[in-house]
């Protein structure tokens, strides 16, 4: 059950990548974010719903659970996202889902840092090959070399995701509520983005928005909310480095489609390809060892 839900978090990730490189083009991040991030709570919320609806068992609320999903929120759901959104409108969805699969390397490397976990010499191996296929996988574009800048952008967010997911699993041991923690997750990011970018909520209403955009915007916040619902609930049965790992290999289905049914208009080259299969290698070799 673990593995499906995370394939199902794969595909639901794959597939909004390709929905924001459109969204993008027809209203812009600062407003469609926000609007992403609205539909995260309202389709969290009406998941909610329908389970309460259904279930026999009462509900029990863990207050210090819900605070950890709500910072974990904050990291996955604002950081991360922000700047996974940011590089797959500049640097293309393949690029940007390539360095995003680096994610479980950080969360490895955040627990040598913070917890005092070992890295051996077969770790260190494997962290080499996904900082080769980290440098392969960042490629050149049509107009040139790829932007460092966007490259420490996804490796910031990758990390961000990192810490997200390592919040939300111990969260999640504390309190088995998946749909529930994504709710929290989502309405926590939502506040923090509102109180940081407040300009967004009078530009939501302001002049007339593109439709398309709008309905692109909504799109990918229900793809993102039931990818992150699916990992979540992943984890009761997988470990989280597993589940991230199997969910975050994006570039396995993203740059597939776009060489062979987008007729390559991110111009993907070889070493994008041999870049991203390098770094789902040596994430699992470290996820092995």
């Amino acid at each position: 059950m673990g593995d499906l839900l995370a394939v199902l978090a794969l595909l639901l990730f794959a597939g909004n990548a390709f929905v924001v490189r459109a969204a993008a083009a027809h209203l812009g991040q600062r407003v469609g974010f926000l609007v992403a991030l609205v539909a995260n709570v309202v389709v969290a919320a009406v998941l909610v719903a329908v389970q309460l609806a259904v279930r026999s068992e009462p509900l029990r609320i863990d207050p210090f659970a819900v605070g950890m999903f709500a910072v974990a929120g904050v990291f996955a759901g604002y950081l991360g996202r922000r700047g996974y959104f940011r590089t797959v409108e500049t640097i293309g969805p393949s690029r940007a889902s390539a360095i995003q699969n680096s994610s479980p390397a950080f969360a490895l490397v955040l627990g040598w840092l913070l917890l005092g976990e070992r890295l051996g010499p077969v770790e260190l191996a494997c962290m080499g090959g996904v900082l080769l296929g980290l440098y392969l996988a960042s490629g050149r574009l049509a107009g040139g070399a790829v932007p460092w800048r966007e490259i420490g952008v996804g490796l910031f967010s990758a990390a961000a995701y990192a810490v997200g997911n390592i919040i939300r699993g111990d969260a999640l041991d504390r309190w088995s509520e998946p749909l529930l923690g994504a709710l929290a997750g989502a309405v926590a990011a939502t506040v923090v983005y509102a109180l940081l970018h407040r300009p967004a909520w009078s530009e939501v209403a302001g002049p007339r928005r593109p439709r398309r955009g709008l309905a692109l915007w909504l799109l990918s916040g229900a793809l993102t909310i039931g990818g992150q619902a699916s990992v979540i609930a992943s984890t009761a049965y997988l470990p989280v480095s597993v589940a991230v790992a199997i969910s975050a290999a994006t570039p396995m289905v993203v740059i597939p489609v776009s060489v062979l049914l987008l007729a390559n208009r991110e111009r993907v080259r070889p070493r994008t390809a041999v870049g991203a299969v390098l770094i789902a290698a040596g994430v699992a070799g470290l996820l092995l060892v």
